[in-house]
């Protein structure tokens, strides 16, 4: 398996590119999990170790200057190193991708590598077009599917009463991209309603059918988060799209083209 880990200046923007074979995928999402859950513990040991550590080598040496500053540099160095050291992994990403991968790995053609792309910053830090999630497959029949996150957040803050307050407006977005098997091409002219396709969170929004593939657009209607002094209101966890929602719109995508071409071809008949 080919692995390409890119860090920023801040583990928080963590983004990790992986192409192989589902085990080998499924595993690598199983260490970076791993590694987010001691990793975080065991920094926090070293920082508390080094702050007492700075206020007894003060004490020892009978010194008011390093009993005042030794320890404000250790607590500063401490900061430092938890801020670049750790790993904020949201889960739901890489449930997403196990659940997948474990989904349709019968249905993949042997040989050919998955690729997975993942970016763990968090939903207010992406720009127009940037995406944390994609997932590029070759089914048995060679038909190419490529499954796409995204996340868009309009976000407000105000400062009343003393506090900063914060609303988020999120939407979450699935895009399913179905190409056909090599030296075939899909009719243009194919016609797929976009009618109420509700899919958990998820509903059917766009369809756009080329030469070349088939894009199926998957949105959540808008999720309001609230923040008051930096201290967010619980999030209705159903309202964002999980693994199993991303495998429900892989398949709908898949049968909705499958019976649009059927259609057609009966009535080219």
């Amino acid at each position: 398996m080919t692995q390409r880990v890119t860090w920023t200046a801040r583990d928080t923007n963590k983004q990790v590119s992986l192409s192989g074979s589902v085990p080998e995928i499924i595993e690598e999402c199983d260490r970076i999990e791993a590694r987010a859950k001691w990793r975080r513990p065991l920094l926090i040991g070293l920082f508390v170790v080094l702050t007492a550590g700075g206020f007894i080598v003060a004490v020892a040496l009978a010194d008011l200057w390093l009993y005042a500053v030794a320890p404000l540099v250790v607590f500063a160095g401490g900061m430092a190193v938890m801020r670049v050291g750790t790993t904020n992994i949201e889960a739901r990403k890489l449930e997403t991708i196990r659940t997948l991968l474990w989904t349709f790995a019968d249905e993949m053609r042997p040989g050919r590598p998955v690729e997975v792309s993942l970016d763990f910053r968090g939903y207010w830090r992406f720009k127009a077009g940037e995406s944390w999630l994609t997932v590029k497959m070759t089914l048995a029949n060679g038909v190419t599917a490529q499954i796409t996150g995204r996340s868009t957040n309009k976000r407000k803050t105000k400062r009343k009463g003393g506090y900063l307050r914060t609303k988020d407006k999120l939407t979450e977005f699935l895009v399913v991209r179905l190409g056909p098997p090599k030296g075939q091409t899909l009719d243009a002219g194919l016609r797929i309603p976009v009618m109420d396709h509700p899919l958990g969170p998820l509903s059917l929004r766009q369809v756009k059918v080329r030469p070349r593939a088939a894009t199926f657009v998957f949105s959540t209607k808008q999720i309001l988060r609230n923040a008051v002094g930096g201290y967010w209101a619980p999030t209705d966890r159903t309202a964002i799209p999980q693994g199993r929602d991303a495998v429900k719109a892989l398949i709908t995508s898949y049968q909705l083209l499958a019976r649009a071409g059927g259609q057609a071809a009966a009535a080219a008949g």
